[in-house]
């Protein structure tokens, strides 16, 4: 699945640059990264970028949120007559992650 994040590649998500790329999945850990690949919710960042998301945390909650949002909208897209969609969306998204940062 592409990114749901409106990222391009070969242009970094965080500081716009073009010198080099890599994926960046935006949930961590293990089986967190195999369903993030999944869903959608990763980035292109510049090699830069990305070690100092790794190395410093910079930015990281905040591409979490992002990507969450991001995630939120397209399931009450797909389900806009569920009931109480917004709290299903979080809910699957819980059920999917284990956890939430909105």
């Amino acid at each position: 699945m592409g990114s749901l994040m409106n990222t391009t590649k070969g242009t970094c998500y965080l500081c716009g640059c073009n010198r080099g790329y890599q994926k960046h999945h935006c949930w961590h850990g293990t089986a967190n990264r195999k369903v993030a690949d999944k869903e959608g919710l990763w980035v292109w960042l510049c090699n830069e970028c990305h070690r100092e998301l790794h190395d410093h945390g910079v930015k990281d909650e905040d591409l979490m949120i992002e990507s969450q949002e991001a995630w939120e909208r397209k399931y009450i897209e797909a389900y806009p007559y569920e009931h109480h969609a917004e709290e299903a969306a979080r809910e699957e998204f819980r059920r999917l992650f284990g956890k939430s940062k909105i």
